[in-house]
C-alpha cells in the first residue's frame, strides 16, 4: 500500500500548557513499539511522514524506532515533515532527525518547523542548535490568534477562531492490486487508532476513527468511513 501522507503522533506529552493548543492537555502517553511495526508494515511507499505530537522532541526513541521499521520492511520514504516548539533539543532528538533525513529519497523537500506557539527565544541554545539543519525554519505566523483551531484548550478557552473541516480519504486500486492512498489524513494516533483528521483534540479523536491499527482491512475501514462523512 502506498500513501501519500502518514502522519503518526508518537506522544503526548509536551513541556509547554499552550491555553490554545488544539490537542487538549498533556498525557504522559508514548505509542508504543508493537503499534508502530504493526501499522507500518502495511505501507511500501509513503511520501511525506509527518511527526507530531504532543511534543514530538520529547519522544526521539520513537522516531528511531520508526526509521529502523521503516528500513527493516524496505518502505521507501520520500521526505517527512515535524513541527517543534523549540523548548529541546537533546542529542537523541538532533541525531533522529539527521537519521530521518538520511532516510529520505528526496531529503531536500523535509521540514522542521519551529512553532513560535507561546513566543519562542529564537536565540536559545536549542532553537540555535536545531538551525544547524538547513531543513529547519522559524515559523512567526502559524499560530497567529487567526489559526486557532476550535479544538482542545483552544475550545474549553473559548479562543478557537477555526473550526475543523474532515475530509473523505481518496484512494486508488490498480489492476495489480496495488492500493494507494492519495488525498486525505492518515493518522495514527498514540493509543493505536487510526483517524481520518490531523486537526482534532484527543477527545474529539473517537469521532473521526477509521480503525485500530491492527486492523487487517484498512481499505474496507476507510470505504465505510468514506460512507459514515457521506451521511453527516
Amino acid at each position: 500500500m502506498q500513501v501519500d501522507n502518514l502522519i503518526i503522533e508518537i506522544t503526548r506529552r509536551c513541556n509547554k500548557a499552550c491555553y490554545f493548543c488544539l490537542r487538549g492537555e498533556a498525557q504522559n502517553i508514548d505509542i508504543s513499539d508493537e503499534i508502530l511495526e504493526t501499522f507500518l508494515k502495511r505501507f511500501s511507499y509513503i511520501n511525506t511522514l509527518t511527526i507530531t505530537g504532543g511534543e514530538p522532541s520529547l519522544a526521539p526513541q520513537k522516531i528511531m524506532r520508526i526509521i529502523e521499521i521503516i528500513k527493516q520492511n524496505r518502505i521507501s520514504l520520500n521526505s517527512f515533515y515535524i513541527a517543534t516548539n523549540g523548548e529541546e533539543a537533546s542529542s537523541e532528538f538532533v541525531n533522529s532527525l539527521l537519521q530521518l533525513y538520511l532516510e529520505c529519497e528526496d531529503p531536500e523537500m523535509s521540514s522542521v518547523d519551529i512553532s513560535n506557539t507561546d513566543n519562542y527565544d529564537e536565540y536559545s541554545d536549542a532553537v540555535r542548535t536545531l538551525q544547524v539543519f538547513r531543513f529547519t525554519n522559524l515559523k512567526y505566523n502559524d499560530y497567529s490568534e487567526a489559526n486557532w483551531i476550535d479544538e482542545g484548550l483552544a475550545q474549553e478557552n473559548g479562543v478557537g477562531k477555526r473550526a475543523v473541516s474532515v475530509y473523505p480519504i481518496v484512494v486508488k486500486e490498480s489492476e495489480y492490486d496495488d492500493i494507494s492512498i492519495e488525498e486525505g489524513d492518515i493518522y495514527l494516533n498514540a493509543l493505536g487508532d487510526i483517524i481520518g483528521c490531523c486537526n482534532l483534540s484527543y477527545e474529539s479523536q473517537d469521532d473521526y476513527t477509521i480503525c485500530h491499527y491492527d486492523d487487517d482491512d484498512l481499505l474496507g475501514a476507510i470505504k465505510k468511513y468514506n460512507a459514515k462523512l457521506e451521511c453527516e
